[in-house]
Parts: C-alpha cells; sequence; structure tokens
C-alpha cells in the first residue's frame, strides 16, 4: 500500500514538473500548446480538469474541496465584517473582496459556459496547419507564443512574491480566518494555511485573464498569417509552379488550377477564423461587460477613498489602490488586444483589395471559367474581410480602446473635481 501511494506521488510529481519545465522552455515549435500552463492552473484553482493523467485527479478533487472552503470562510468573514465592523477603510476593502470574489465566480460562469467552443477554438489554434511550412507564419506564430510565455513567467513570479509573505505580514481584517480554535499556535498556523487557500482565488482570477488574453492574441496572428498570404498569393502561385516543374499541361491551365487552389484554402481559413469569432463572442462579451463595469466602479469608489484618506495612509489603502490598477491595467489590456483583432481582421480584406490582380489575371476564353471564378473569391474576400469585427460589452457599447480612453477621461474629471472639494 506504501508502495503504491509513493508511486502515485512520483508520477504527480513528474507531472507537475514536466508542466513548470514545458513552461520555463521557451522554445517555440509547430506542435507547442500556445495556453501554456492553463491545464495546470485551471486544475490548481479547481475550475477544470484536462489531463490525461488519471494519477493527478486525487489533486484535482482535493482543489475543488480547497475552493469551495475557501469561498464559504471568506463570505462568512466578509458579512461578519459588513454587519460589524465601522472603520471605513476596513468596509471599503471588505466590499472590495466581495466584488473581487463575485467578479472571479462570474467569469468562471462565463466561461465554463462557453468552454466547449474554447476548446474548439484552443484546439484549432494549435493545430497550425495553414501555412505551417511557411517561415513568416512562423515568426507571427513564435512572436505570440513568447509574448505569452513571458506574461506566464511574470504570473509564475508573482505568485512566488505573493506566496512569501504571507507568514511574515499580518492579514487584514477581510482576510483573516472566521473563527479561533482558542489555542495561540493553532490559530496562527489556520491563518496561514487559510490565506494559501486564498491565493487559489488568485489564481482563478489571473487564469480567466490568461484564457481571453491567449485566444485573442492566437486569432489575432492567425488573422495576419492569413492577411500577408492573400497579399502573396500570386507570389506563391508562381514559386509553387516552379517547384512543380513542366507537366503535360499547358502553363497557363497549371497557373489558373495552382492559383485557385491556394485561394481555395485562404477561403477555408478565412471561413475558420470568422467561425471561431462568431463562435466565440458570447464568452468575450460576457468578460468585457464584467471588466468594463468593475474598473468603472473600482477607480470611483477608490479615488473617492483615497482622496478622503491622504493623511491616513495604511494598508488597507494599499490594498484598495493596487486592486483598482489592476482591474484599470486589465481593462486596457482587454481593449487594446481586442482592437488589435479588430485591424488584423480587417487587413485582411485590404490585403485581397491591394493585390496586384490587374497584371496578372488577363482574360483568356479558354479560361474564362477560373478566370471569373478568382475574380469572385477576390470580391468576396474583399467585402467580407473589409467588414468590422466589433465586440460590445454586454451589447451595450463597442469595446474598444477609445472606450477606454473615454474612462480615463470622466475618471481624471472625477479625480479633479473630489481633489478641488477636499481643498
Amino acid at each position: 500500500m506504501a508502495f503504491k501511494f509513493l508511486h502515485i506521488c512520483r508520477d504527480q510529481f513528474r507531472w507537475i514538473f514536466g508542466q513548470v519545465c514545458e513552461a520555463l522552455n521557451a522554445k517555440f515549435t509547430n506542435d507547442k500548446d500556445l495556453f501554456i500552463l492553463h491545464d495546470f492552473y485551471a486544475m490548481v484553482g479547481g475550475l477544470h480538469f484536462n489531463q490525461q493523467n488519471s494519477n493527478v485527479k486525487p489533486w484535482w478533487y482535493l482543489t475543488r474541496v480547497v475552493l469551495v472552503t475557501t469561498c464559504v470562510l471568506l463570505i462568512w468573514n466578509l458579512c461578519w465584517q459588513m454587519m460589524n465592523e465601522s472603520r471605513l477603510e476596513i468596509l471599503m476593502n471588505t466590499i472590495q473582496i466581495g466584488a473581487g470574489l463575485i467578479i472571479v465566480l462570474c467569469r468562471t460562469l462565463v466561461i465554463g459556459w462557453n468552454y466547449e467552443k474554447l476548446t474548439n477554438l484552443r484546439r484549432y489554434l494549435n493545430s497550425r496547419k495553414f501555412c505551417r511550412e511557411n517561415e513568416v507564419a512562423f515568426k507571427i506564430r513564435r512572436k505570440v507564443y513568447l509574448f505569452i510565455h513571458r506574461i506566464v513567467l511574470l504570473f509564475v513570479t508573482n505568485s512566488c512574491l505573493m506566496t512569501a509573505p504571507i507568514f511574515i505580514i499580518q492579514p487584514t481584517a477581510p482576510l483573516r480566518i472566521p473563527f479561533k480554535f482558542g489555542n495561540y499556535v493553532l490559530d496562527i498556523v489556520a491563518q496561514k494555511i487559510y490565506l494559501l487557500m486564498i491565493i487559489q482565488i488568485v489564481i482563478d482570477l489571473a487564469t480567466n485573464f490568461f484564457v481571453i488574453v491567449m485566444l485573442l492574441t492566437g486569432l489575432t496572428a492567425e488573422c495576419e498569417i492569413l492577411s500577408k498570404a492573400v497579399a502573396e498569393l500570386f507570389k506563391t502561385t508562381i514559386l509553387k509552379l516552379e517547384t512543380i516543374g513542366p507537366s503535360r499541361s499547358s502553363s497557363d491551365e497549371q497557373f489558373w488550377t495552382t492559383l485557385n487552389h491556394q485561394f481555395d484554402k485562404c477561403i477555408i481559413q478565412h471561413r475558420t477564423i470568422l467561425r471561431h469569432l462568431i463562435d466565440i463572442r458570447p464568452l468575450l462579451e460576457g468578460s468585457f461587460l464584467i471588466t468594463y463595469y468593475t474598473a468603472t466602479l473600482n477607480i470611483a469608489s477608490g479615488a473617492f477613498f483615497l482622496i478622503s484618506n491622504l493623511n491616513h495612509i495604511n494598508l488597507y489603502i494599499y490594498q484598495i489602490c493596487h486592486y483598482t490598477i489592476v482591474l484599470t491595467l486589465e481593462c486596457f489590456v482587454f481593449t487594446f488586444f481586442t482592437t488589435k483583432l479588430s485591424d488584423a481582421y480587417k487587413s485582411i480584406g485590404q490585403s485581397a483589395h491591394e493585390m496586384d490582380w490587374p497584371d496578372h489575371l488577363q482574360h483568356c476564353h479558354q479560361f474564362e471559367h477560373q478566370y471569373r471564378a478568382v475574380r469572385a473569391k477576390i470580391l468576396t474576400m474583399m467585402t467580407v474581410g473589409s467588414q468590422d469585427v466589433r465586440f460590445s460589452a454586454g451589447g451595450y457599447f463597442e469595446f474598444t480602446q477609445e472606450k477606454f480612453t473615454d474612462l480615463m477621461n470622466k475618471s481624471y474629471s472625477m479625480i479633479m473635481f473630489l481633489w478641488e472639494m477636499r481643498k
């Protein structure tokens, strides 16, 4: 029995060590998973189990129990603080932590509701079938992979830095365990374990954030690759003909056949991207709605509270400001990559419009059918690819960088108004 237990522990350690090594290895290949450490953190956070190794499943059940227990204890303590605490900074900190918990739960529900479509998109982004051997496409995908690799490593480092002070710094009132054992040592140990359990919710918050960033950057990369493929379609066709060499059919027939074949590949890729954009829209718009309004409320409440208590800076105020800045940066990141995805998609139609088709497409009665087919494909790609891919915040307004700039301008005006009132 003991030997079997040690064997299971060894397999679990190997799996965890393999996940960490995979994350630290920044070398990109076309077989690498774009969603770096997603499965690992989703399991640690008690959100989703997507591993083939059945020996890790006991840890998955444990993380689910820990997540439920943490939420119950946290809600218990937050309710107690709201009913019994009179100090404003503690009440504000309590409200903010409670709002953060609601954000995590709402985002998790939105992602869980659309997880099948997210899995399909992940499978598509990892397949990299389109232009797999193309050097330009490889560089674009490698750039996106390295970017995600850096932000994941940044989060891993931040997690370690957050864990270390737990054993030194005393927690604020909303993060204290809501009961005592009556023994000093047991109370201290229980408090430290409880803080470690709360970090699981922070991991869930970051995991939900990474999922959105990964799918936005992945789709943007595929749009950029398709745009470049369309722009160099005639060049690719000519190079392919030179590679194939002469055949029994005429050179003109080879040209039209190869060109139509290359166009069909681009149209299939375009249609696939568009389908995934439509499928993933409910997930993105639900997440954007939660992000925008939570950032707005936290900026308003955080600014009011900070200006009202500039003479009494303490740990509570630091936590309020830190959380407000994090949500604001998160809103900026989402609007930035959403705008970038929209621009990348529009560039597909622009590339089709800028093709040198007047020089390469010459009407010939012998190949009139192929000529009209290529013209129809160019027109279709120009029309569909030039349309705006707009994502809204729950259907209320378009979620772009302009909207974030508008939010910052309103926040600045409100802060200046509160500052003048304070004087």
